[in-house]
Parts: C-alpha cells; sequence; structure tokens
C-alpha cells in the first residue's frame, strides 16, 4: 500500500482581516480608557472646587469668631480674612484666596456675611442656579450638595 505523501502548506503570520480586528480592539480599549479620565479628571476637578469653597466658608466663618465686632448682614470684605489680615498681629485665616481649578477664575463671594449654613463664596464656573443648562444635565454644578457643618 501506498501512503499519502501529500504535504500541506501552512501559512505563517496573520491575515489582513485579524490584523485589522486586533488593531480595532486595541483603539475601542484606548478610547475607553480616554473618556473615564475625562471623566475622572472633571470629577476631580468638582471635589477641588468645593473643598476651595469650604475654605472660603471656613475662613469667613473664622474671621467673624475672632473678631465679635463682625455680625451677620456685615459687609464682607475678602482682604479683611485673605492674604494679609486687616487686624494687627493676627494671622489671616486664609493665607491665599482659591481660584476655581476648572475655569481659572476667582469665586463669587456674597456682599455680605451671611447666615450660618448658607455658603459665603460660589463657583463661577458653577453656582447655586446660575449655571448653563447644559451644566446642570450633566451634574457639572460646583456646589456642595449640603453645608452642614460648615
Amino acid at each position: 500500500m501506498k501512503k499519502n505523501t501529500y504535504t500541506v502548506k501552512t501559512r505563517k503570520g496573520v491575515t489582513l482581516i485579524e490584523l485589522t480586528v486586533v488593531i480595532a480592539i486595541i483603539l475601542l480599549l484606548i478610547s475607553i480608557l480616554f473618556i473615564g479620565a475625562r471623566f475622572y479628571i472633571k470629577g476631580a476637578d468638582k471635589s477641588a472646587c468645593i473643598v476651595n469653597i469650604n475654605g472660603i466658608q471656613k475662613g469667613a466663618r473664622s474671621y467673624q469668631n475672632l473678631n465679635p465686632t463682625v455680625d451677620e448682614g456685615d459687609a464682607l470684605d475678602i482682604t479683611a480674612f485673605s492674604g494679609t489680615a486687616a487686624v494687627p498681629d493676627q494671622e489671616a485665616p486664609l493665607p491665599v484666596l482659591p481660584v476655581c481649578p476648572t475655569a481659572d477664575t476667582d469665586y463669587t463671594l456674597t456682599a455680605t456675611f451671611p447666615p450660618a449654613g448658607t455658603p459665603v463664596a460660589v463657583c463661577a464656573d458653577g453656582d447655586y442656579g446660575g449655571t448653563t443648562i447644559e451644566a446642570q444635565a450633566d451634574g457639572d454644578i460646583h456646589a456642595p450638595q449640603s453645608t452642614d457643618g460648615w
């Protein structure tokens, strides 16, 4: 009996379709990574903005507590509690007035010392209701959910 001596040629390497599928999968994974990084950065900026507002709030309340002549409704002067303190021999509660990390703008301050629980500052990029409809829909408002404990 005669044995089959046919040899089957196997091709080494990948086809163009396989290479295209691999490249498409890699591009899909990279795009998912960039989308996730963008949302991470937006969330981090929003959190930093809220922390800055909290710091301004605490600086204003500290100044108000250190100076018994300052009451609710009195004019709010940012230079009194940030930078160089207006009261001699006292360090300013807030050495430097922070800026919003997203918009690189200063915070909008109230004209007077508000009652406790009311924010002293709001972010120009997302205040309490003065934001754009797009920002409200995205949940991209730079305002704390609650000011309890401030």
